[in-house]
């Protein structure tokens, strides 16, 4: 029976690992993709933690029942080259199966594998032929990258924008017109369509319940079309905005609904401010327009005191310069 072995860091994994991965399954009965981690390093935000590499993998080579997915934690033993010995036991310690075939893309590890697994070791697209592409260049320009990022992987490297504002502040048709002039996905409002399949547009039938489950509604809306998104997904609603509402409705805040508010999602919020026409759609009751500023104060103060960064307010009663400047705003974002 031939076992084989393939490692790497994979941080991230793409199309390069995917094709020699599947070069090297063609070879084996059974195929370990070891993903080295260190756990150590991974305090830093900007790391992707081994677990979610792993997970990536695991998806992607899911409908392969002889390919295994694996993970070890390197932080406490010596650095390559000094490890082997430790590393090795680390890896046999989740197969099992003895190792027959070791591979890779450089000569340098084949005299450690050959002494510690005791297995041959076979060299998979050296010189990068078939994809010219390497995880240090993705991860310098992602966007630039993007299509060689693997399925998987690619909406954590997917730029996210909020559209948010106040009542008839036009971000529904502003968040849609930016998905489509970028050619990808948007997350439209969940909450509408909730108060319409359920409550009959009655607002005096809200309850606390029904705003957190528009929250987990919404959460599994957004997930749908982050995955598939072009480079850039625009996201016209969020939690802070149900907790808004939520307030509006209820008279009080709704605790739970807390927990689905994430100021790390979003790369940039756009914030509109209500100097456009109010306009009655026969669900919207707050037209004054001094109203509508003091609303608008509070939204944008209820994304600051929970962290959310990068915050820029559009404003302005040009619905064409609104849209113009939103755009420019993703552009410099996807620089």
């Amino acid at each position: 029976m031939q076992v084989g072995l393939f490692i790497g860091k994979f941080n991230p994994p793409h199309l390069g690992h995917i094709s020699s991965i599947l070069q090297a399954h063609a070879m084996c009965d059974m195929l370990y993709v070891c993903v080295c981690a260190n756990s150590a390093e991974e305090q830093d935000k900007s790391v992707i933690p081994g677990k979610t590499r792993k997970m990536w993998l695991s998806q992607e080579f899911q409908p392969y029942a002889q390919i295994k997915v694996i993970r070890i934690d390197e932080a406490n033993i010596p650095a390559y080259p000094n490890g082997w010995v430790q590393f090795a036991s680390l890896v046999k310690t989740q197969i099992q199966h003895t190792i027959t075939i070791c591979f890779g893309g450089e000569e340098k590890y084949r005299d450690g594998f050959k002494t510690h697994f005791n297995a041959s070791y076979t060299l998979i697209d050296p010189l990068r032929k078939r994809n010219t592409i390497s995880s240090t260049l993705i991860k310098q320009n992602p966007t630039l990258h993007f299509n060689f990022i693997c399925k998987s992987a690619r909406p954590h490297f997917t730029k996210k924008v909020l559209v948010c504002g106040t009542e008839s502040c036009g971000k529904t048709v502003l968040t849609m017109k930016l998905a489509q002039i970028f050619n990808t996905n948007w997350s439209e409002e969940v909450g509408r369509y909730y108060s319409e399949r359920y409550l009959g547009f009655d607002e005096e039938a809200y309850s606390d319940s029904d705003f957190v489950r528009i929250c987990s509604l919404q959460i599994e809306n957004d997930i749908l079309k982050i995955n598939g998104a072009n480079k850039i997904c625009f996201f016209d609603t969020d939690a802070v905005i149900t907790q808004y509402y939520a307030e509006m409705y209820q008279g009080h805040c709704v605790p739970a609904i807390e927990t689905f508010v994430n100021p790390d999602k979003f790369d940039l919020v756009l914030i509109m401010t209500p100097q456009v026409k109010w306009v009655d759609d026969g669900l919207r009751f707050l037209g004054e327009q001094e109203k509508r500023e003091q609303l608008h104060q509070k939204l944008k103060q209820m994304y600051i005191d929970r962290g959310f960064k990068n915050i820029v307010e559009v404003s302005g009663t040009d619905y064409h310069e609104r849209l113009q400047k939103c755009v420019e705003l993703c552009d410099e974002l996807l620089q």
